[in-house]
């Protein structure tokens, strides 16, 4: 199991999606993810650009 910390801190910056870092920590799912987050006092991001938003939603239809 990779560093949840590692993957907050990339959530954090923008680096990676909540769904992404999720996928990148191996063993949680998003909203495991956004509660480890919230729990460092780390708030939610939101979406930049709607292109941002198809993104998510893409790599979201993609695990189901």
């Amino acid at each position: 199991m990779k560093s949840i910390n590692t993957a907050i801190d990339l959530y954090k910056n923008g680096r990676l999606s909540a769904s992404a870092a999720a996928e990148f920590v191996g063993d949680l799912d998003r909203y495991q993810f956004l509660y480890e987050c919230k729990k460092r006092g780390v708030e939610p991001q939101t979406y930049e650009s709607e292109e941002e938003l198809q993104e998510e939603i893409e790599m979201l239809a993609q695990e189901l």
